[in-house]
């Protein structure tokens, strides 16, 4: 989350990341009242430090001067992709994806929420106008660029983003991002899903001409070294290293990692298939971490279904670039790039069902083990 001047563009105080817990003690305090459903029912999301609204509020109250600033316009907040659009092209806007992951946007009107607003302080002006993802957001400053000025054009959250570079535009697919966290996400079409399982509703992306697309989703921050996410959510969880002998060997504690990865994107899977009411029969994989032959193997054996890994793995980039080129007309639609996605590899389950029960169910003993470890509910990045 950044504030910056709306005259100079200077920021007013040090970005705030999302892996930043500084907040969690508020979160912990929604979490116990009745503003945890208001949020849930009108955002998708749960309170917890990951998302926007805690950390404006934080802002709000502790730099001197800001929040008379934001109450009239003169200081001005949004996500990463806001700020970089002020700069480009003078517009104070974003996308219905991203204003969707600030706990502050009715995700079904589509609109900031005044409850929330209030809720968490915060004035209606000095937040980006909301846009269709699919559509033109303005055109860079000629003083930027040489000759003609060029269009910014289509805008999605990250995972928002991957989703769409996997292809996938079909209501019941799923894919998994892994990096710095590991995000899991499927197309619910244009109806909401709503969670019972600890996973979040979010818009999945908006077009000016169509109805709007919604996902369900799972993040988690491998491995809990900032608390774990989704269907868990425990901000006080941190990583563990357990089972260790004397013959334990730095390869053991690689091989844990990885593991671990798809231990939680396994947990991930089976929320989501208890919300949806049917199983899911393969997973696509991006990220990084997919280029490791090893987790997408193993991922395959805990779930028991084909993991696929497309040619690009850079899905987020891939998925805002199909964005920008249906926004600006390259393409028709989301089910013209969908047709450009190419597989690399499909992983196959080969792990014995019995085999695959006692792996998780040693999973399940460490994975209680790593909750409620930490009370520092201040830490920052």
């Amino acid at each position: 989350m950044v504030a910056w001047d709306s005259e100079t563009g200077c920021p007013l105080h040090p970005a705030i990341v999302w892996q930043d817990r500084r907040t969690a003690l508020r979160c912990d305090e929604l979490n116990e009242g009745d503003a945890a459903h208001l949020i849930g029912d009108r955002t998708g999301l749960r309170p917890d430090p990951y998302f926007s609204a805690t950390k404006i509020e934080w802002l709000l109250c502790n730099v001197p001067g800001l929040l008379d600033r934001a109450a009239r316009g003169t200081a001005l907040f949004g996500t990463v992709d806001a700020w970089l659009l002020w700069h480009l092209t003078g517009e104070h806007a974003t996308d219905d994806t991203n204003a969707s992951r600030t706990m502050l946007f009715d995700i079904d009107r589509r609109e900031w929420d005044d409850e929330l607003l209030s809720l968490f302080g915060v004035p209606k002006a000095c937040l980006p106008r909301v846009r269709p993802s699919l559509s033109v957001f303005g055109r860079i400053k000629p003083e930027l660029v040489l000759g003609n000025s060029v269009p910014i054009a289509g805008v999605l959250g990250d995972q928002q983003a991957a989703l769409f570079g996997q292809g996938i535009a079909t209501e019941g697919k799923t894919q998994v991002t892994w990096g710095t966290g590991a995000f899991l996400l499927m197309d619910t079409g244009p109806v909401r899903a709503r969670s019972q399982s600890g996973l979040l509703s979010t818009i999945a992306r908006t077009d000016p001409d169509r109805d709007p697309s919604y996902a369900l989703e799972g993040s988690v921050f491998v491995p809990a070294l900032t608390g774990l996410g989704a269907p868990h959510w425990d901000a006080a969880a941190r990583g563990l290293i357990v089972g260790i002998t004397r013959g334990t060997r730095p390869e053991h504690l690689v091989r844990a990692a990885l593991e671990a990865i798809a231990y939680q994107t396994h947990d991930v899977v089976r929320a989501m298939e208890r919300d949806v009411g049917y199983p899911i029969d393969e997973l696509r994989v991006g990220g990084g971490a997919a280029r490791n032959d090893f987790l997408c193997q193993f991922q395959s054996d805990i779930l028991g279904i084909p993991v696929v890994r497309p040619r690009n793995l850079e899905t987020t980039s891939l998925g805002a670039a199909y964005a920008a080129g249906i926004a600006v007309g390259i393409w028709k639609d989301a089910g013209a790039v969908g047709q450009l996605w190419e597989a690399d590899r499909k992983f196959l389950p080969r792990m014995s069902d019995e085999a695959r029960e006692e792996l998780l169910h040693n999973w399940g003993r460490a994975m209680e083990l790593s909750k409620g470890w930490s009370e520092a509910h201040d830490e920052v990045d």
